[in-house]
Formats: structure tokens, C-alpha cells, sequence
């Protein structure tokens, strides 16, 4: 009898082959996530922000070993037409509507691959998850919470996701809403045409490269130095003010780490 592909298991059938299982924190897990969002950077030059979020982004609680990618795109760009594009980056589509399209990767008919990943591809500004991590990064006791949460549900509802998920939702959303009171702002829109990259510390860097965004660039730094000259070189500028600015009220520029680096 031929084997049954993944996308024709009934829901019953990928629970049971793909369990709730949770492990301690592993610092490897940033590496993972790092080599994929330079594959998807390098595959889709659409990319206005990635990040990593989800449990695995927040140092010191357990979490299922599952790399969650957040990829936020232009609004002018259609997320169905990336759909193709991800799926050759070994990614299979699990659900999708027209605003966002869900992604897994690692999920093999013998079970759970070494890596695995969840991406989630969505518009510029949908990223609530960026402040739930947020939050709980800089609130240690709330992470300790929300692991106790999720260890109490992990044996109950091993293998029903769905339940899982939906008796941690008035918990995220509480505690997103309080990361977006907090950290009002954060991720506003940065300069046209940079790529944002929100880490799982939480800070945005947004890296500039190619003579177009470096004329942006330096137009934006003639709007914060006093008369920049068209023709000044920008780092040595940098080197002699030796000091950070805001630009625009929301980007800060670290002249200490580096020319190309913007963080908010």
C-alpha cells in the first residue's frame, strides 16, 4: 500500500506522530536559528524583519525543541507569492489565509527531525509575538510562570496540540498586551529599504547594504550632523563624533560595534 504523505494525516494520526515535548533550555537552539534565517534572507530579499520567537528565544525555561521564525514582509508584497519560494527551502505549508501562511519544517513520516522549525509569514507590524517575548525576557518570574503553565499542560494534552495551544492563550494574550504597553514603539517601521533582524534578546538591527541604502543612510545622518557635506566620508564622521543619536525618535546608531549597525 503506498505510504501516506504528511498533508494527507488525519489530525489524529500527526498527533500521535509528532507528541508535546518539552526539554530544558539549549543555547544551541540560537545557532539553529541563526543558519536558517540566513537561508531565508538569502532566499527571500523581501524581507523587511525576521525573528526568532517563540519559547525556545527565552533563556532559562523549557520549551518544545522547535525553532519558531517570525518573517514579516512589505505590505505591497503578497505573502502567496512567496508561498512557492519557502516551500523549496524545505518547508511545508500547514495553513494558510490571506494575510499569513503557516509554515513546518523537520516534520519527516519517521517523526521529528534533528531541526525543526515553525515559520510564520505575515505583513509588516503583525508581530505579537515579538512583544510576548519581550516581555517575558525581561521579566524572569513571568517566563518561570509561563513554564510552569506549559509543563502542567505538556502530559494532559500530549497528544492534542490544539488543546495545548488554546489553554496558553488567555496567558499570551495578557501578557502580550502588557509587552505592548511596555515596549510602546519597539517595532515601529525602520528606514525604507533596510532588513530587520529582532533577536532573542530582543533588540532590532537593521544592516545596511549597497550604495542605495548607504545614500539613505547618509541623507538621514545629514538631517542629525550639522551640514553634512554630500561627499564626507560617513564613518569617518562617525569616528569623530564618537557618540550615539536618535534618528527619527526611534533609531539609535552604535558607532562602537559598528558603521552598518542601527539598532532600536
Amino acid at each position: 500500500m503506498e505510504q501516506k504523505k504528511l498533508t494527507e494525516l488525519s489530525l489524529d494520526e500527526l498527533w500521535q506522530l509528532f507528541p508535546i515535548t518539552l526539554t530544558a533550555h539549549q543555547d544551541y537552539w540560537t545557532d539553529w536559528y541563526k543558519e536558517e534565517a540566513e537561508l531565508l534572507k538569502e532566499r527571500l530579499p523581501c524581507i523587511e524583519r525576521i525573528s526568532h520567537i517563540g519559547s525556545t528565544a527565552i533563556k532559562e525555561i523549557w520549551a518544545k525543541p522547535t525553532i519558531d521564525i517570525l518573517v514579516e514582509i512589505p505590505r505591497e508584497e503578497k505573502v502567496v507569492n512567496l508561498k512557492g519560494t519557502i516551500e523549496r527551502c524545505g518547508y511545508i505549508c500547514m495553513a494558510e489565509n490571506d494575510s499569513r501562511i503557516d509554515f513546518n519544517k523537520g516534520y519527516t513520516l519517521q517523526g521529528f527531525a534533528e531541526r525543526v522549525f515553525h515559520l510564520h509569514l505575515c505583513y509588516e507590524g503583525d508581530n505579537d509575538e515579538l512583544y510576548f517575548r519581550d516581555y517575558l525576557q525581561a521579566n524572569t518570574a513571568i517566563a518561570k510562570e509561563y513554564e510552569r503553565l506549559k509543563l502542567d499542560l505538556w502530559k494532559q494534552y500530549e497528544h492534542d496540540r490544539n488543546m495545548y495551544t488554546s489553554h496558553k492563550g488567555d496567558f499570551v494574550k495578557q501578557y502580550t498586551q502588557k509587552g505592548k504597553l511596555l515596549f510602546t514603539g519597539r517595532y515601529d517601521s525602520s528606514m525604507p529599504g533596510m532588513i530587520t533582524e529582532s533577536s532573542s534578546t530582543g533588540r532590532s538591527m537593521s544592516v545596511i547594504s549597497g550604495p542605495p541604502l548607504e545614500q539613505k543612510f547618509h541623507k538621514c545622518l545629514s538631517g542629525v550632523f550639522e551640514q553634512l557635506p554630500a561627499d564626507r566620508d560617513i564613518a569617518s564622521v562617525i569616528k569623530a563624533k564618537a557618540c550615539s543619536v536618535k534618528i527619527n525618535g526611534m533609531l539609535q546608531i552604535d558607532y562602537n560595534a559598528s558603521v552598518t549597525l542601527i539598532e532600536t
